[in-house]
């Protein structure tokens, strides 16, 4: 089976030039740059990065995590959105799971249509091997501290510094399936990717799949009220989307 770049130590050389996702996967195809983990699923390696961090087993039964490391600086396109302005995807019918399976049906190897779909999105995050860890913490932030489920956000570090508290209020499947009332006090421990970037864009670390993987709150992610503001009012609210989850794609 075909095995994909997780993460590869790229010569800062190569970083200063901000190569794209289709640039750097060809050449770790070609044997450039260290990689320090290879998985075999390249949809999961997709999700991986859109996530920002995974648990992984090896193949000797050691479990290992990844942690966010960097990113290309390259922009951030969803691949799903582009599926449903398509008429690939059907907006109502989408989900991680059907994303997935699209992906998976229409060919990963190069020149396919779901690698190239992949390589659309021009943004390639880097990860760093974590092996020290208690399996019973949540997965570590790009903050550098493990991630608490509800009380963890993930940012754009263009505006907000990691460790800022912010008040949420929101309408979130957290408890049940439907919608209820989320109010609580977060801490940005996490960087957050091109769908929801910008002053009000967040998203929130929910409970744990089983194995140990994180999920992320989807779809309508709090009115954000910064405790600590930047050139406006802590009381300023505004709406915020994540493209994770049921009802909106990576």
């Amino acid at each position: 089976m075909p095995r994909y770049l997780a993460r590869s130590a790229w010569p800062a050389a190569r970083c200063a030039a901000n190569p794209e996702r289709a640039t750097i996967e060809a050449a770790a195809a070609a044997g450039e740059g260290r990689p320090i983990l290879w998985l075999n699923d390249a949809v999961e390696v997709y999700m991986t990065q859109v996530q920002g961090s995974a648990s992984v087993e090896l193949t000797d039964g050691r479990l290992v995590r990844l942690a966010y490391d960097g990113r290309n600086g390259q922009p951030y396109t969803s691949i799903g959105r582009r599926l449903i302005e398509s008429g690939e995807i059907a907006e109502g019918d989408m989900s991680l799971a059907r994303l997935k399976s699209w992906l998976r049906a229409n060919g990963l190897a190069p020149g396919e249509r779901a690698r190239d779909l992949m390589q659309r999105n021009r943004s390639y995050v880097f990860f760093k091997i974590v092996t020290a860890f208690d399996p019973a913490d949540g997965p570590t932030g790009g903050s550098g501290v493990a991630l608490t489920p509800l009380r963890s956000i993930a940012v754009d570090r263009g505006l907000w510094p990691y460790g800022a508290p912010f008040w949420l209020d929101a309408q979130l499947p957290w408890l049940e399936p439907e919608p209820s009332p989320f109010r609580r006090l977060a801490i940005a421990q996490g960087h957050r990717l091109g769908h929801s970037r910008g002053r009000a864009g967040g998203s929130v670390l929910r409970r744990r799949r089983r194995g140990g993987t994180p999920r992320r709150a989807p779809s309508a992610i709090p009115a954000i009220s910064p405790c600590c503001c930047r050139g406006g009012s802590c009381g300023e609210r505004a709406a915020a989307y994540s493209a994770d989850g049921p009802t909106a794609p990576p």
